[in-house]
C-alpha cells in the first residue's frame, strides 16, 4: 500500500501538480527538490529559503560595513608586493599580495561555514 507522498510522487510528479496531489492524500504540500532528486515538505523547503535569505543578508551587510570602512583598515592595499606604477597621468596599481591575503582569509571562513554547515 502506498504512502501519502508516494501517491503524490506516482501521480502527480509529471504534471509538477503538487498542491492539489497534497490536497487529495492529505498531507502536507511537496516540492520535488532536482538537485536531489528527492521529494522535501514544503516546511523544509521553507526553512531552508528562510535560512539563505539570513545567510545573505549577513553576508550583505558584512560587504557593506567593509566597503564602508575600507580606507580606514591597516596596510590594505599598501603591503609589500603590491604593484603600484605612476607616471605622469598614469596610474596602474595591481594590490597582488593584498588580493593573496584576501583570498586565503575569504577560503578559510567559506571552509569554516562549509564545515558548520554539514
Amino acid at each position: 500500500m502506498a504512502t501519502g507522498i508516494e501517491r503524490i510522487v506516482s501521480s502527480d510528479l509529471h504534471n509538477l501538480n503538487y498542491q492539489s496531489a497534497a490536497a487529495s492524500a492529505n498531507v502536507s504540500p511537496v516540492c520535488y527538490n532536482m538537485s536531489t532528486k528527492r521529494v522535501v515538505s514544503m516546511e523544509v523547503f521553507n526553512m531552508n529559503i528562510g535560512r539563505l535569505l539570513i545567510i545573505a543578508g549577513v553576508f550583505l551587510v558584512a560587504v557593506g560595513l567593509i566597503l564602508t570602512f575600507w580606507q580606514k583598515i591597516p596596510l590594505i592595499g599598501r603591503l609589500p608586493g603590491d604593484i603600484y606604477v605612476e607616471r605622469g597621468n598614469f596610474r596602474f596599481y595591481f594590490p597582488i599580495v593584498t588580493s593573496v591575503i584576501l583570498s586565503l582569509i575569504l577560503t578559510l571562513i567559506f571552509y569554516i561555514v562549509s564545515k558548520i554547515s554539514k
